[in-house]
């Protein structure tokens, strides 16, 4: 409750809030799409060590405009406000 009266009190925070299970609205789901789509299909490390590589690789290729555009915010705020 205290949450939501500080909330209301700054005009530039807006409370959304998520269905229970919506992965499709949690940015972080999207990266982890692409990182599946970078190092897992179609593709087989024989050695753990290779897997390693290419998922750290993977990650360490996300710089900030790449996650700002995979985690559309605007978006995601539409399809939260769309399906409330």
């Amino acid at each position: 409750m205290k949450v939501e009266q500080y909330l209301d009190q700054e005009p530039l925070i807006k409370l959304v809030k998520l269905p229970p299970y919506s992965p499709d609205l949690n940015p972080i789901e999207t990266v982890w799409r692409e990182v599946k789509k970078d190092v897992v299909y179609n593709t087989f490390y024989p050695l753990m060590n290779q897997f390693k590589t290419a998922l750290t690789e993977s990650l360490q290729a996300f710089n900030g405009d790449r996650v700002i555009q995979l985690c559309n915010i605007q978006k995601y705020m539409n399809e939260v406000e769309c399906s409330c």
